[in-house]
């Protein structure tokens, strides 16, 4: 396989991905969500663990946070291409279908990892505040890779099955909704039972 054309696919997509006014948009928002959480956890007197209290705000922020890129970026992976009918031209250029897919998956999920990279030193910040080790906050981050990583498959999954970015991001929310209900009453089902 000729890593060529794929190294190509990937500079480029990283390329546009990262001079998108939405990731600058993107960045904003986070950095002023982190001063605001910040600030938050510093004027609570009555919190005797302020490092955990700023640790527990950027981890649920981040849960929610990584959906947006879900929905919008990584759904939107080769529908994008679907749409401008780029994918026989792709495929002449003589990309592999996985090269393809790896090449436009791997630059979004990067500026989304770079993205959350740079919570990391404000969330080690609270290992001062007091209250959390650096090892727990080392935890929360794999954490947070891996529901990343398990959000961008997802997407992707359905940005490979569906012919347009709406369609795909439909489905990447319903399936965000329906599989942790099916999940839990799976548990309660499998639970009475046991009783």
């Amino acid at each position: 396989m000729n890593l060529a054309p794929v190294t190509a696919l990937f500079t480029r997509s990283l390329m546009l991905r990262t001079r998108a006014v939405s990731v600058a948009w993107m960045r904003l928002i986070l950095g002023l969500v982190l001063l605001l959480s910040l600030l938050g956890s510093e004027m609570n007197t009555w919190v005797s663990a302020k490092g955990l209290n700023l640790l527990s705000v950027i981890a649920y922020f981040s849960v929610w946070a990584l959906a947006i890129p879900a929905l919008t970026s990584f759904s939107s992976a080769i529908t994008e291409e679907k749409e401008e009918n780029a994918i026989g031209l792709l495929r002449m250029a003589g990309l592999h279908p996985l090269g393809i897919l790896l090449a436009k998956s791997v630059a979004r999920l990067l500026e989304v990892l770079v993205l959350m990279a740079i919570t990391l030193p404000v969330a080690l910040l609270a290992v001062t505040l007091g209250g959390v080790t650096a090892v727990q906050v080392l935890a929360v981050y794999i954490a947070l890779s891996t529901w990343l990583l398990l959000l961008a498959n997802l997407a992707v999954f359905w940005s490979v099955l569906c012919r347009t970015s709406a369609n795909a991001a439909s489905a990447t929310f319903l399936s965000l909704i329906l599989v942790p209900m099916l999940f839990g009453f799976l548990v309660l089902l499998t639970g009475s039972q046991n009783s």
